[in-house]
């Protein structure tokens, strides 16, 4: 899903000020497991950012999980 949503935005045509301008985006994605009630959601978001910052590193305009 996360990568659908990169790919459409990249190719989609954005204007501002009459100008078109080329758009991406990068995500940084975690996921939850049922066997990880204990985990709090200051870690939860801390590890998706981590995430986050991995995609822009390693190029950007791409979906780390």
């Amino acid at each position: 899903v996360c990568e659908k949503l990169r790919a459409k935005i990249e190719e989609k045509h954005f204007v501002f000020a009459q100008k078109r301008i080329k758009v991406t985006v990068s995500l940084g994605i975690r996921t939850a497991a049922r066997a990880e009630q204990d985990i709090t959601g200051t870690d939860f978001i801390a590890q998706a950012d981590a995430k986050l910052y991995q995609a822009t590193q390693s190029g950007r305009n791409r979906v780390c999980m």
